[in-house]
């Protein structure tokens, strides 16, 4: 599944926790302008399988899909700077799906 970091009204990084969560969960590529070593932590926290610029060229998309779908991962370089920095506040514990809306329920991915 390609999944937009950004949507209008709702998390990206949330829907995939929630996606992951699931019977069946599918893989999962953060799809984001933002698609750089500081998005790839949160996104591997939330359960993402790959990191992809928008920026990617057409053909290196397909490429990074098709070894997501094969089970690899994809994710974009970090820096040590990346590193360092904090979950940018989104982490499994402050997902507000029902699943995660209580601390009892709650399951780390």
């Amino acid at each position: 599944m390609l999944l937009d970091y950004q949507l209008k009204g709702d998390d990206g990084l949330a829907i995939c926790h929630r996606l992951k969560r699931g019977l069946l969960p599918p893989r999962v590529v953060v799809y984001s302008a933002y698609a750089d070593g500081a998005l790839a932590i949160p996104a591997a926290v939330a359960g993402a399988d790959g990191v992809v610029s928008k920026d990617t060229p057409v053909t290196e998309l397909f490429e990074a899909i098709r070894r997501i779908v094969n089970g690899e991962t994809v994710w974009p370089p970090m820096t040590a700077e990346a590193r360092r920095l904090p979950l940018s506040g989104w982490t499994p514990r402050t997902c507000r799906c029902s699943p995660c809306s209580s601390a009892a329920t709650h399951r780390q991915t």
